[in-house]
């Protein structure tokens, strides 16, 4: 990585072998993060496109390697690629920053107790805040490349899953997450399956308007959320997705809830009497 040419090259099997622990050990030795993250700026789509793909497989179930690139400010460096014209360079990154919190927030993980994983979670969510990422994450859920929406709307999921009022602030914002999950929930053809799901429970979470001591401007925001996706045509969409007699029940069954969620603002419910 170090000498040109041949650094996308060596990036390139960086990561197709980080993911094995003998390889993984003996590139975080030679100091493989640091050198990865260098090169996350450079103005060559193809090189930065495998760096920061080489970065996810040494940081997966790796709390050294995560909490390495959490110091070096990786998180800002992530965010800022989100904007990137390139819809692999945003893929892979998107896809980064989920695979740094399945990390911190994995009970298997060797040397990382609780109280330090709270730490780098906190460091997750506060350099998105302060970067600009989650803005970027949720336009990224409206992006034309399927792959892209696909992989944000994943993050999402993690994201709500983490069950942090900040968090949740930051993606009932505006209203711009329903709008780009139901979206998704409307392409034809469907989503994967994977992604459906994750759709599913953001909306559910999101739209509730008991959970999470919702009360004055968070109230405000849970309803903007509902009002959006039901312009969005979410409601139709929903109902199809809850009377689909062939999609699993517990889809279906999120599908009903969110509608539930929808119904318990007056404003809202008439149109689905």
């Amino acid at each position: 990585l170090g000498e040109s040419p041949g650094q996308e090259h060596a990036a390139r099997i960086i990561f197709y072998v980080g993911a094995q622990d003998q390889c993984k050990q003996e590139l975080l030795k030679a100091g493989a993060v640091d050198q990865l993250l260098d090169h996350l700026t450079t103005p060559d789509d193809q090189l930065q496109t495998w760096c920061v793909a080489a970065l996810r497989p040494l940081m997966s179930g790796n709390a050294q390697a995560t909490e390495r690139f959490l110091e070096a400010n990786g998180v800002f460096v992530l965010s800022s690629l989100l904007g990137s014209p390139s819809g692999d360079i945003q893929g892979h990154a998107l896809a980064a920053l989920g695979t740094i919190l399945a990390t911190v927030t994995s009970n298997d993980v060797e040397g990382l107790d609780p109280v330090k994983a709270m730490g780098m979670v906190t460091t997750v969510t506060d350099g998105l805040a302060g970067a600009g990422g989650y803005q970027a994450i949720l336009a990224a859920l409206r992006s034309n490349d399927a792959r892209v929406c696909g992989v944000a709307a994943l993050l999402v999921g993690t994201l709500s899953a983490l069950q942090l009022s900040s968090v949740t602030a930051h993606l009932q914002r505006g209203g711009h997450a329903s709008v780009g999950l139901v979206r998704l929930l409307q392409r034809l053809p469907p989503v994967e399956p994977q992604v459906q799901s994750a759709c599913l429970t953001v909306l559910a979470r999101l739209t509730d308007p008991t959970g999470g001591k919702v009360s004055g401007s968070a109230h405000s925001e849970v309803l903007r959320v509902a009002r959006d996706l039901c312009g969005e045509g979410g409601c139709e969409a929903l109902l199809h997705l809850a009377t689909q007699r062939s999609l699993e029940t517990k889809k279906r069954e999120l599908a009903c809830k969110v509608l539930e969620h929808v119904a318990f603002h007056p404003a809202l419910a008439e149109p689905l009497a």
